[in-house]
């Protein structure tokens, strides 16, 4: 029997890189006497047809699937007596699913056994499949194990096909991403940011539901593989559902964007999941989910939310800072980028409009939102304004006329009470009864054009269309808030006087036009004076002569003048009766002086009063309105003009109310107080929707 020999095996050696000979345990007899038979070119030492693939196609014993062999063959032998250097294996790099699960080998102490070097292993190198040779001995202990025991290499796992369900549960637990195309809407209640107080209130006792979410962003590489799911939810923790229980994709305390977790369906495994209940549930008594059926967002039983100026709707102070920097004058007459913002609000709340022009460049819009029979409501703003400067007067603004100025508490700019900030305030007022449903009947929002030249391209102009007729209007002037049911009248007129010039020097031979100009308006004066008087409007009426002309020279005596006057006419008085006092001056004239007056209407002649009595259900609504904002119940004489006379020709009642008063009106430096700006727009709204109620 020949002699066993016991060989050296290699083990790594920590600082050299390579590798030094220890005494290594014998071998079985079967493994090393095939080696050393003659004629089979074995060499004492060296591996031989009795061990390796030859010996097991043969027959031999092999080790148990997964086990490294007993003991690996030992290195060839050269002539010289050195050993022959190991041949190292480069693992594959393959890109598979395993791959990251590759442990990397790291050279450790002589003649021990550490789990980051595996015995056998090439130092530097991964432990790969390809470099675990027979005989090579992995350890994957952890630490403070026994010595002397080593841990089987698991099995490659084969590639698990996923269902349908398992592809269900993997979309469940995906972090929420907002705003990727093509998203559907959850049917799902969500207590969130959007859904406001009241639905979370109500979802506090609903069954805690998993809602679906979806995947991660466009253009995001997503990672992939039970590794990188226990990771991201390592990264993200519980996160709170509809009612306080956990839900997965989103940090404790982290609230994401409105339906940010309301993604598409994933599945019957996603429907399983959603109807599993959370953990932290067990043990606890689970209550009804929520129909299915309502809205996203709205819980059954839930207390709908009123109306108000400051939700949904435009403020009322950023809208009059617009509407003062658009240039409205008049003359010339500039209403449509006026006409292009109220457009742009009244379309956004869900408004029907359109345009009406008497000419090109003059529009009057008109918006209209109807919910079924009952009241017609107007109101009504007009969007043009006096010129900031009248033509060669000086001008004494101390603030940018149309760059609105917030100092003190009032706004200042060119219409800010007249009436811009009225405008502001029945726009806003419209918002808020788009965005409420408990109202009945029809609500009409006009901004009409050339209010301060006469309104003949403006409110007279709906007239003749038919669309001033309703059962109530609210026409916007400045009245500090306060309802005006009585406006005064307008009678104007234009008287041209006509004489004989003449040099100064011989004034018999001509007819002073001056004089006989003068001897008219006192004419006037003195028929005026016989009117009644009304102590709502003191010092009312009087002729008022705002205009006078008188061409020529100094040195010559006029021959021709022009008047044009003014008599306010009072409520309950008509106005042909004051316009006929023009005419009655003028005979007298005639006969005293002999000069020719000629007396024609002025813009129409002017507008008749208006009053509106104190029992109308609009006058009452106002007074309801005014005890609910804790506002003096109490009504104020508009002393100027307004185009509630016109509402007047198509039988509609007519109240003048508005932020600011008449003294800043026409004057520089116009402001309206900030203060009056939002009590009108609050008590406007609670005005239209009571009387539309």
């Amino acid at each position: 029997m020949h002699r066993v020999r016991r060989l050296p095996r290699p083990v790594p050696h920590r600082g050299t890189g390579g590798h030094r000979r220890v005494a290594a345990p014998a071998r079985p007899a079967h493994a090393t006497l095939g080696a050393l038979r003659p004629g089979r070119g074995g060499v004492a030492g060296t591996a031989g047809p009795g061990s390796g693939r030859g010996a097991r196609r043969r027959g031999r014993p092999r080790p148990a699937a997964g086990r490294p062999a007993a003991r690996r063959p030992a290195a060839r032998r050269p002539a010289d007596g050195r050993p022959a250097a190991r041949r190292r294996v480069r693992p594959p790099s393959g890109s598979g699913r395993h791959a990251s699960a590759r442990r990397r080998v790291r050279p450790g102490p002589a003649g021990t056994r550490s789990p980051a070097a595996p015995r056998g292993a090439v130092p530097g190198r991964r432990a790969g499949p390809a470099a675990r040779r027979p005989g090579a001995r992995i350890d994957r202990r952890g630490p403070g194990a026994r010595p002397g025991t080593l841990r089987r290499p698991a099995a490659r796992r084969r590639p698990v096909r996923r269902t349908r369900a398992c592809r269900g549960r993997r979309a469940a637990s995906a972090r929420p991403v907002p705003g990727r195309p093509g998203d559907r809407a959850d049917p799902r209640p969500v207590a969130g940011p959007a859904a406001g107080p009241a639905v979370a209130a109500g979802l506090a006792g609903a069954a805690r539901v998993r809602l679906v979410r979806p995947g991660p962003a466009a253009g995001r590489t997503r990672r992939r593989g039970a590794r990188a799911r226990r990771a991201r939810r390592r990264l993200a923790g519980p996160a709170r559902g509809p009612a306080g229980g956990t839900r997965r994709g989103r940090r404790p305390g982290a609230a994401g964007p409105a339906g940010a977790g309301d993604a598409r369906p994933a599945g019957r495994g996603a429907a399983r999941l959603a109807r599993r209940p959370d953990p932290g549930d067990l043990g606890r008594p689970v209550a009804a989910a929520v129909p299915q059926h309502h809205p996203p967002g709205i819980v059954p039983g839930a207390r709908a939310k009123e109306p108000s100026v400051t939700d949904s709707v435009p403020d009322v102070v950023d809208l009059c800072r617009r509407l003062i920097a658009l240039d409205s004058q008049n003359p010339p007459g500039r209403e449509t980028p006026v006409a292009g913002l109220v457009d742009e609000v009244l379309t956004a709340a869900g408004f029907a409009v359109r345009w009406h022009a008497a000419q090109p460049d003059r529009p009057n819009v008109v918006g209209t939102l109807s919910r079924g029979p009952g009241r017609r409501l107007i109101l009504q703003a007009h969007a043009d304004t006096k010129p900031a400067v009248a033509a060669g007067a000086v001008d004494r603004w101390t603030h940018d006329a149309f760059r609105a100025t917030e100092v003190d508490g009032r706004l200042y700019g060119l219409g800010a009470c007249d009436t811009k900030g009225g405008l502001a305030a029945q726009l806003v007022a419209a918002c808020a009864l788009a965005a409420d449903q408990h109202w009945r009947g029809e609500l009409v929002v006009q901004a009409v054009a050339d209010e301060e030249d006469g309104s003949r391209l403006g409110a007279e102009h709906l007239l003749a269309l038919g669309l001033l007729d309703a059962d109530a209007a609210v026409v916007a002037e400045p009245t500090g808030c306060l309802p005006s049911l009585a406006q005064l009248g307008l009678a104007w007129a234009e008287i041209e006087v006509t004489g004989r010039a003449a040099h100064a020097g011989t004034p018999g031979e001509g007819l002073d036009a001056f004089r006989a100009a003068s001897a008219y308006v006192a004419e006037v004066d003195r028929l005026v004076a016989g009117l009644g008087t009304a102590a709502e409007f003191p010092g009312h009426p009087r002729l008022n002569v705002g205009y006078f002309a008188l061409p020529g020279h100094p040195g010559t005596m006029p021959g021709e003048c022009r008047l044009r006057c003014d008599i306010r006419v009072l409520p309950g008085v008509r106005l042909d009766d004051v316009f006929a006092l023009y005419e009655e001056a003028a005979v007298t004239v005639r006969r005293s002086v002999g000069a020719s007056i000629a007396v024609r209407p002025y813009q129409g002649g002017g507008r008749p009063s208006h009053f509106v009595e104190a029992g109308h259900p609009l006058a009452e609504r106002f007074r309801a309105v005014q005890r609910e904002t804790d506002q003096p119940v109490a009504t104020m004489p508009f002393l100027g003009g307004t185009d509630a006379r016109y509402f007047a020709g198509a039988g509609t009642p007519a109240i003048v109310y508005g932020p600011g008063s008449l003294r800043q009106a026409h004057a520089p430096d116009e402001y309206v107080p900030l203060a009056e700006l939002t009590l009108a727009a609050r008590q406007l709204t609670r005005l239209a929707a009571g009387y539309l109620a």
